[in-house]
């Protein structure tokens, strides 16, 4: 059996050592950047009412909850980077805003009385939905230049663009 030289075995249990110290240490920056990625706080998500988790998984899922708060009953979730959104007691939303991004198409076919969201495919407009708000009068879709209004008793859409409205 041949013997290798001791200065040799040294040399590459040293070696060993240092693959296995930066191993280790990788391991450890590995763990300490999973533990502080940016996400969803979560108690943030516990916090939430389970419709509302239920709307925002649906429409909004692999996103992360910059924020959820209750406000005298009104529920706000904020996306990271992403929309906001309000809620009412009911745990229906009142507003949901892309702040600067379309919404997501399913939530508008989804969300919107049929024949609303059919005059959004007729302008093929249905992608370019930046706003939209409710209540119990009213739904207002915001649009790239223009605003729509659908009256809920009526069904009437009536629009403006947005130079009008300033």
């Amino acid at each position: 059996m041949k013997q290798f030289p001791s200065a040799l075995v040294e040399k590459i249990a040293s070696i060993l050592n240092i693959f296995m110290i930066r191993n280790i240490i990788n391991s450890i920056l590995t763990v300490i950047a999973l533990l502080t990625l940016p996400g969803c706080d979560s108690s943030d998500w516990d916090d939430m009412p389970e419709q509302i988790q239920i709307f925002v998984d649906k429409y909004f899922n692999d996103t992360d909850i910059e924020s959820f708060s209750d406000r005298n009953g009104r529920y706000v979730v904020v996306i990271r980077n992403g929309a906001a959104m309000t809620f009412g007691t009911d745990y229906e939303w009142i507003t949901v805003d892309g702040r600067g991004n379309t919404l997501p198409s399913m939530l508008i076919s989804d969300q919107l009385p049929q024949k609303l969201y059919d005059y959004l495919l007729n302008l093929e407009a249905v992608s370019h939905v930046y706003v939209v708000d409710r209540d119990f009068r009213t739904i207002r879709v915001q649009l790239t230049d223009t605003s729509l209004s659908y009256n809920r008793q009526t069904e009437e859409i009536t629009y403006s663009t947005s130079s009008s409205d300033n």
